[in-house]
């Protein structure tokens, strides 16, 4: 079902090439509707986090346009009872509220485990679908576990330069620092 405000704009489009004698086919009305889009929408930063991290929590609803602050609720696997996040509007007038949401179980922040995943949920009072509210969830997995390097090897050495490898139980982004001494890397 289609939810908003609409407008009737009238205009004449020949339809024929008899059009230049004045005859022919001739479309009269064309309603050409715009729905506004009143879907919450939520998100997150990233997809992953490590614990003790900060979640960014962004919340953009056109219902919330000048309120301030909505509340959201936030979860993981091993905590599960929901934490209240408010998120505070960025600019005012804007509908896009955001919060920060520590995961170190501190008092208002929320309690992880490696492994958990992070539920993050904002109720739309009004998704403009006309069935009442509904809930908006992002997620988010948390990993605690450093990545574990093995078979470290010297492939090539020159005498300006070094090929190294190695391995890594999970995806990563790696970088070398050397150096002329072992505790002064550059």
């Amino acid at each position: 079902s289609w939810a908003g405000p609409g407008r009737i704009i009238r205009f004449r489009m020949a339809t024929d090439a008899s059009f230049a004698d004045g005859f022919g086919w001739y479309i009269d009305d064309a309603a050409v509707c715009h729905a506004l889009n009143k879907r919450g929408e939520t998100a997150l930063d990233r997809g992953v986090y490590r614990c003790g991290a900060r979640v960014h929590i962004r919340a953009g609803d056109i219902d919330l346009v000048g309120t301030g602050s909505v509340n959201v609720q936030a979860s993981s696997t091993s905590h599960p009872d929901p934490v209240p996040v408010t998120l505070a509007e960025t600019v005012p007038g804007s509908g896009v509220l955001a919060a920060d949401l520590l995961l170190d179980g501190a008092q208002g922040g929320l309690g992880v485990a490696d492994g958990d995943e992070i539920t993050v949920e904002y109720v739309d009072l009004d998704d403009g679908s006309g069935d009442g509210s509904a809930s908006v969830v992002v997620k988010a997995t948390v990993d605690c576990q450093a990545p574990a390097i093995s078979g470290v090897r010297i492939v090539e050495l020159l005498d300006d330069e070094a090929t190294i490898a190695w391995e890594t139980d999970e995806p990563t982004i790696d970088e070398v620092t050397a150096g002329a001494a072992c505790d002064a890397p550059t």
